[in-house]
């Protein structure tokens, strides 16, 4: 585990004005009377669950905090973010049989500013990934990575967002020291890699949803250098 933290001084600040028809003029200046911070705890324990199958598990706390600043029409307004998530893993390699690597992130995120309480953004989140790989005879093994994203609605964002992305793949190994592999894989076989994301800036919460890479299929060739060759005079 452990704690990072940051705080610039003099930081360049945005400064909306509105005026009365609601056109915004942008304007930047340092920021002298206060200092944006952050600070992050996180900690980590893992232990044997099961020690015949080689099975560990364990938590992963974390709490972060950030602090902004920026003017709204002469107004020095401060945002604040902070984030709590609660991890738990559970993991078995042997490279035989069936490994599996699972994280299961459940937390609560809280945006708020001093000046717009109508604007404050807090909700449920829920982050999952892993990876399942079975070893099969004759040197092929299965396997397969996945994530899962969840964002609750909140008072800003009316609309939950979820995305839960699956990659699976089939390798065959060559040669003696297995070296080489053949692998069949497909990217996002749900279709579901839409780019999302929401961000606060000042005393503005934004959304955003993007194209990005969707599904393909590959078919890829390796070979995995592990000896230093070395030629004698």
């Amino acid at each position: 585990g452990g704690i990072t933290g940051a705080s610039t001084k003099d930081a360049l600040i945005q400064n909306v004005l509105t005026d009365s028809e609601g056109k915004n003029t942008y304007t930047w200046e340092n920021l002298s009377a206060n200092n944006n911070k952050s600070i992050t705890l996180f900690a980590f324990y893992y232990t044997t669950l099961i020690k015949k199958y080689q099975i560990r598990h364990g938590i992963s706390p974390n709490f972060s905090v950030y602090e902004n600043y920026n003017y709204i029409n002469g107004t020095l307004a401060k945002a604040t973010n902070e984030n709590y998530t609660l991890g738990y893993g559970i993991q078995k390699s042997t490279t035989k049989g069936l490994d599996f690597d699972l994280n299961l992130r459940p937390g609560y995120s809280v945006q708020r500013n001093s000046i717009r309480k109508d604007s404050e953004s807090n909700g449920f989140t829920f982050n999952v990934d892993g990876n399942f790989k079975y070893f099969l005879p004759k040197k092929f093994q299965f396997e397969t990575n996945f994530t899962y994203i969840y964002q609750a609605p909140t008072e800003v964002y009316k609309e939950k967002f979820e995305r839960f992305l699956i990659n699976p793949s089939l390798s065959k190994k060559f040669l003696a020291n297995e070296t080489l592999m053949l692998t069949l894989a497909v990217n996002d076989i749900l279709n579901q890699n839409v780019g999302y994301s929401r961000n606060q800036s000042g005393t503005q919460l934004t959304e955003r949803r993007y194209n990005t890479i969707g599904r393909y299929y590959m078919l890829k060739m390796s070979w995995e250098i592990n000896k230093m060759f070395v030629k004698s005079n």
